[in-house]
């Protein structure tokens, strides 16, 4: 039963992969992004000693936008490892189904 349903979850090839997967790859890289930006609230608040509508709106501002630079770069980063690193697995397991079919097929030869 254990086994049936582990290879159920495991997809067949690696365009079978379930996309919430993959954002869920680049939502982990991203998430640096989400954290350096809440740091800003830190800084902001707690050593800085900014003050006034403008300097408050350009210090977010330019924040953000460079905190989403980090989100789409760390999470494009983390999706292209991923998805690295399951052609790499796919690829090892294919190769081993093939020579486990090849010894298959001369060990059937052999007998005849």
């Amino acid at each position: 039963m254990v086994a049936k349903r582990s290879s159920q979850d495991l997809p067949c090839r690696p365009t079978d992969f379930s996309p919430p997967r993959w954002w869920r790859s680049f939502l982990c890289g991203g998430s640096t992004g989400l954290f350096v930006y809440g740091y800003c609230f830190y800084y902001y608040f707690g050593r800085s000693d900014m003050s006034g509508f403008m300097q408050t709106s350009f210090f977010f501002g330019y924040m953000l936008m460079v905190c989403f630079g980090f989100f789409l770069m760390l999470g494009t980063i983390g999706w292209r490892s991923s998805l690295f690193f399951v052609r790499h697995i796919y690829r090892w397991v294919e190769q081993g189904q093939r020579e486990g079919k090849r010894r298959q097929l001369r060990k059937s030869l052999q007998v005849a």
